[in-house]
């Protein structure tokens, strides 16, 4: 279904889309709420695009039309900013997430937005769906190429201001609980990322009582 998540902007902001070289979309607007809002709270239409035919609805549009391209929520935040002040924030994450840290970035997501979030590129994300595709329908596994997820790192967060002095000794917990969040915001977790998160919680917890 091609809808918007926001009905209540249908009307008001359709004609605007028409002239946008982006188009922003959800494939499931519960799991992706976050980032649905982000958009929504800036103004900007996101359509609910749920099934098969619908992306590859939006593929076959951006072959007609080399000006307009369709991007998942989660497939850019802006605000991106130098990772150069933040050499031991990056090396804290990558432990933390498992990630190279080519795979961490840092982003202004404001002072109230999540510590941090993942990024999907939307090439990389359509190339893994589409072979878990083809896969389903040979009768194989539903093998799919990791999408290349990046963690991006919210520098306007307080959280991680408090991370980057260097003085909380609990900061690799901290992270980790923060890293699993980001996961949680974005795409079902798999069983040992609950597994972790689970573990996080309950080594949050302790810290705290």
């Amino acid at each position: 279904m091609l809808a918007p998540a926001d009905e209540a902007n249908e009307s008001g902001e359709k004609e605007k889309n028409t002239e946008r070289t982006k188009l922003y979309y959800t494939t499931d607007p519960r799991q992706q709420a976050y980032y649905v809002n982000l958009y929504i709270e800036k103004g900007i239409d996101v359509f609910v695009m749920d099934t098969l035919i619908d992306t590859q609805f939006a593929s076959f549009i951006e072959s007609k039309k080399e000006n307009l391209k369709f991007l998942r929520v989660d497939a850019e935040l802006g605000g991106e900013t130098s990772a150069e002040s933040n050499d031991g924030i990056k090396e804290l994450f990558a432990t933390a997430s498992g990630k190279d840290k080519e795979k961490i970035h840092f982003a202004a997501l404001g002072e109230n937005g999540a510590a941090a979030l993942l990024r999907c590129p939307e090439e990389g994300r359509r190339f893994a769906e589409m072979m878990k595709m083809y896969s389903a329908a040979n009768g194989q596994d539903s093998f799919a190429p990791p999408i290349d997820e990046e963690l991006v790192i919210n520098t306007e967060s307080p959280i991680i201001a408090k991370l980057n002095d260097g003085k909380n000794e609990n900061a690799a917990l901290i992270a980790k609980h923060i890293y699993l969040m980001a996961v949680i915001a974005n795409r079902p977790a798999t069983s040992e990322e609950l597994k972790e998160l689970l573990e996080s919680d309950r080594a949050v917890i302790e810290q705290i009582i």
